[in-house]
């Protein structure tokens, strides 16, 4: 049997935080169109029309695959990282500073 967590939360109006086992990824949009990043780098975007059923959806960028530890060498494991990954990084570290803030906020 296989365990899996998903968690939606409603940031804003049109901004939206998916936690799942596998990462978190951020969603902007309404519900007929939006447009995902997620902690891998991997971008989607999407739309449907609400109540049918339908619904396209295109992957802009692939993120990057997962590897193995045992798979890795000494040299991967050392490499200094991307700029994109600094840019996620640095992006997804100020959108959890901005949720903490209003959490903050609504708690007073």
């Amino acid at each position: 049997m296989a365990f899996k967590f998903r968690r939606t939360l409603k940031i804003a109006p049109g901004l939206r935080l998916n936690l799942t086992h596998r990462g978190v990824s951020a969603r902007v949009g309404t519900k007929g169109a939006g447009y995902t990043v997620n902690t891998n780098g991997s971008q989607h975007v999407s739309a449907g029309v609400p109540g049918t059923g339908v619904h396209v959806s295109k992957q802009l960028t692939p993120g990057r695959k997962r590897k193995h530890k045992s798979l890795q060498t000494a040299d991967e494991g050392s490499a200094s990282p991307s700029f994109g990954r600094i840019v996620r990084t640095g992006f997804f570290m100020a959108l959890g500073g901005l949720v903490v803030i209003i959490v903050l906020a609504m708690v007073k």
